[in-house]
């Protein structure tokens, strides 16, 4: 056994204290205080993240690795534990070690994955900057990666149910996880009012609802749901929204129908039914063109081209 001055014992110290902090503000969050750990330049490489074992990651600076961890680890809960150091102090600036971990992460409802487990190895150098160590580099060896896949039903059923519950309790952040990246969405209506017309995004959708409440008395609106009808991938929820116009007062109400198709769990298609003249009459908007013209009308809308029949010229 070597012989360790007082000073190399306070130094190891101190690198433990370094990495048990590195665990706790990556569990917590705390992305800037975590970036100071590191010197700038610091090469950070992750083997085996939740896109599979075979999945590496890179980083050149302590800024980009905090970022890429940041969107990464944003919506998880997570735990990191780390054990058994093994740490060798090279001179005053410089030390080395290892680590093992186990780190379990959680995914938010909706996702593929529900847990992700792993067990692997940190390998990194140290560098004493003003008298304080801080992480040069580190690499994570996984040796063995579990994932747990969400058995969380995602028929149509449970979609429109899902969704149906964000909108209720105006949660947009849940509501973006409902929707697929690419959409086919209509909501007709006179262009005199912005929450109408074609979205293709799945970004879009929240911004839809993000638009239309401040148009609404808060607390005056609801909505009547009486059948949720599902054919395979398709599901209709029918029923009766009501509002009071935040500028006028005015109120009205209007039986709809909310055509959704879901795909993967994730919903692709969404078309609403509603009495559009009356709710253009109630913002007085009735005199506005249509939101969209013909060629702009989903696919899902278009009538079909009977053969032998051409455009007229």
């Amino acid at each position: 056994m070597s012989n360790r001055t007082l000073e190399q014992l306070n130094d190891i110290e101190d690198i433990k204290q370094l990495k048990a902090r590195y665990c706790r503000l990556i569990d917590q969050k705390n992305w800037e205080e975590l970036e100071a750990d590191f010197v700038p330049d610091a090469a950070i490489e992750i083997a085996g993240a939740p896109g599979g074992a075979d999945d590496t990651q890179k980083f050149s600076s302590a800024h980009s690795f905090i970022e890429g961890l940041q969107q990464l680890m944003g919506p998880l809960m997570s735990v990191h534990q780390v054990h058994a150091p093994e740490i060798e102090i090279l001179d005053r600036e410089n030390a080395r070690g290892t680590w093992t971990i186990s780190d379990r992460l959680v995914f938010p409802d909706g996702s593929p994955l529900k847990i992700l487990q792993g067990w692997g190895i940190y390998h990194e150098t140290y560098r004493k900057v003003s008298g304080r160590w801080r992480f040069a580099s580190v690499r994570l060896e996984r040796l063995l990666v579990e994932p747990v896949e969400s058995n969380v039903p995602n028929d149509a059923k449970t979609v429109a149910t899902k969704l149906l519950q964000c909108i209720g309790g105006k949660d947009l952040e849940s509501m973006k996880a409902l929707f697929a990246d690419e959409i086919d969405w209509f909501v007709p209506g006179s262009s005199n009012l912005p929450w109408t017309g074609r979205r293709t995004k799945g970004s879009q959708a929240p911004e839809f609802f993000a638009v239309m409440w401040p148009y609404y008395v808060e607390g005056q609106s609801s909505a009547t749901i009486n059948d949720i009808i599902v054919d395979g991938d398709n599901a209709v929820i029918t029923g009766t929204f009501s509002h009071v116009i935040a500028q006028s007062g005015r109120s009205f109400e209007t039986p709809i129908a909310l055509h959704l198709k879901v795909q993967e769990g994730k919903i692709s298609h969404l078309q609403l039914y509603e009495d559009t003249l009356l709710i253009s009459q109630s913002f007085d908007a009735a005199d506005g063109s249509p939101a969209v013209g013909p060629d702009d009308l989903p696919k899902s809308l278009r009538a079909a081209e009977k053969p032998g029949l051409n455009k007229a010229s």
